[in-house]
């Protein structure tokens, strides 16, 4: 089993009061978690694919097969400025994640809105 750390920050006020979930490549779910969350899970060491899933939102996002303990960070991917974050916010993949280095985990905030503008 491989230790799966997940942390989710969300802009504004976007699926703050709603769960997103989380499943494997088989279609089970690992964990459902909400904005400013972060948790720990144990996935499979077969896994291949986490998929995060809200509404009719859906991000599927390959596995690192090189480590047994992962750090996902969830977010939004949109252009913050008007009129495109609004329309980027209803796109099918605009909730995904990333894996990233235990310090990147670490220091990943909502800060990470305002660079990702730049």
């Amino acid at each position: 089993m491989k230790d799966l750390e997940v942390k989710l920050l969300l802009p504004y006020n976007w699926y703050h009061a709603r769960h997103i979930k989380i499943f494997d490549d088989k279609g089970a779910l690992l964990t459902k978690i909400a904005h400013g969350e972060e948790l720990s899970v144990q996935i499979d060491q077969e896994c291949k694919r986490i998929t995060i899933r809200i509404d009719y939102i859906k991000s599927v996002i390959e596995v690192p097969q090189n480590s047994d303990k992962l750090f996902l960070s969830v977010y939004m991917n949109f252009r913050d400025c008007f009129p495109y974050k609004y329309i980027d916010a209803v796109k099918r993949k605009c909730i995904t994640g990333k894996f990233m280095s235990k310090e990147e985990f670490e220091n990943f905030n909502l800060d990470f809105y305002t660079n990702a503008i730049e």
